[in-house]
């Protein structure tokens, strides 16, 4: 755990199972306010191995300490429970993605806690209308106040194996019940629609790293807001340039005002470049990119942008990737003049983080074509591909971004 004192960062404690002597492996997280759930899908015991668990902590003044574990009564072997973890006040919801339900291996399952006079009680399942085999419901959970959301990315759908699909559920005078399932609005097979998921109030953000966007496969993320009890798709974000598998909704985050999504390989050459985390802000009836935030001088091999957050004035991205080295948490504030980012290089067409030739092939295999004036790659701004971002180009050539 760390704590932020000003403006920086400083660790504060390390969360440690209850269980030490098992395999335990808390590595999936989620925090509301003085509570932390922690998952293990590891965890085994005599109902079984790997049925898996989640683990509470609860700061006590300034210490954090060990409050409870919960594993559902019916656990067994390879339920992987804790597999997605969301808490938000005194409600938790957990996922055990090899569930096995209506005989039916790996459909998934996913439980509702509440903290009830202190202690933690099952308030039972959260069940999709269809349950198929493999249907994976619990890929991804969500949670804000009376509201929770649960993923499926593996449903089989009118649109092929594998369309995905997410489901809302709300909770009226303490019982839970389906509120909408949602689709993306042009399903395809093998697209995995749910794969990530976040909630904050009435604004659902939903991930899809395996979306075709012009024909390939480069990832999306669709922002859904509710009106009354209904869900409405406002908005479908997808990257600009890149390359195929560039992994645009690898995560998603929200604080109802702003979305924030990762893209892991936006460059041509995925071994090249470190990724991205692009922020959207909302204004009036639309979302517009704002920022684009970039972890400063990363190697080869490093996935900036696997899991981000966003919590008032300041954004958070993780690092993945095959570089244990290097920073594993960047941090970005946002103040009076924007984030404090360094901005990033509009001739850079490519994603590189360079400008040279690749940057001018882009411009030469789009050259005479139309755009919104501003939009990739019209480097300067005249709406038309030609010369003069080709000028662009070449007035910025050999800078690198760090």
């Amino acid at each position: 755990m760390y704590r932020r004192d000003g403006n920086a960062w400083a660790f504060d404690s390390q969360l440690l199972s209850v269980e030490p002597g098992s395999p335990s492996q808390l590595d999936r997280l989620a925090i509301s306010g003085g509570i932390v759930a922690a998952g293990d899908t590891n965890a085994s015991s005599e109902l079984g191995d790997r049925h898996g668990a989640v683990e509470t902590f609860e700061l006590s003044g300034n210490t954090w300490q060990s409050a409870a574990r919960l594993v559902p009564e019916n656990a067994v072997d390879n339920d992987y429970f804790g597999y997605a973890v969301a808490i938000d006040g005194q409600t938790l919801v957990a996922s055990s993605l090899g569930a096995r339900r209506h005989g039916m291996t790996g459909a998934g399952a996913a439980y509702v806690f509440e903290k009830i006079d202190g202690q933690w009680a099952n308030r039972g399942e959260l069940e999709p209308p269809v349950v198929q085999y493999f249907g994976q419901f619990g890929n991804a959970v969500a949670i804000s106040g009376d509201t929770a959301v649960v993923s499926s990315s593996m449903f089989d759908g009118p649109a092929g194996l594998n369309q995905g699909a997410v489901y809302v559920f709300v909770r009226v005078d303490g019982l839970w019940s389906l509120q909408a399932t949602l689709y993306d609005p042009v399903p395809a097979a093998s697209e995995n629609f749910g794969l990530k998921v976040a909630l904050h109030g009435d604004v659902l953000v939903v991930g899809s790293r395996e979306d075709r966007v012009d024909g390939l496969r480069r990832g999306s993320a669709w922002i859904f807001e509710r009106t009354g009890s209904s869900w409405n798709l406002t908005a479908t974000l997808e990257p600009v340039g890149g390359a195929v598998h560039s992994e645009f909704g690898y995560s998603v985050a929200t604080d109802g005002h702003r979305v924030v999504v990762g893209e892991l390989h936006p460059g041509r050459d995925m071994s090249t470049i470190q990724g991205f985390a692009h922020v959207y802000i909302k204004s009036g009836t639309g979302w517009w990119h704002e920022v684009r935030l970039m972890g400063a001088a990363l190697p080869r091999g490093v996935e900036f942008g696997r899991v981000v957050n966003i919590e008032g004035d300041g954004a958070f991205v993780c690092t993945g990737g095959f570089n244990p080295a290097t920073p594993s948490v960047f941090a970005f504030a946002r103040g009076e003049m924007g984030w404090d980012v360094a901005p990033p290089l509009q001739q850079d067409l490519n994603d590189d983080l360079a400008v040279g030739l690749p940057d001018l092939a882009v411009i030469i295999d789009r050259w005479g074509t139309t755009v919104s004036p501003g939009d990739w790659p019209d480097v300067n701004g005249d709406g038309t591909i030609g010369l003069g971002d080709v000028a662009s180009v070449v007035g910025a050539w050999g800078v690198q971004c760090e």
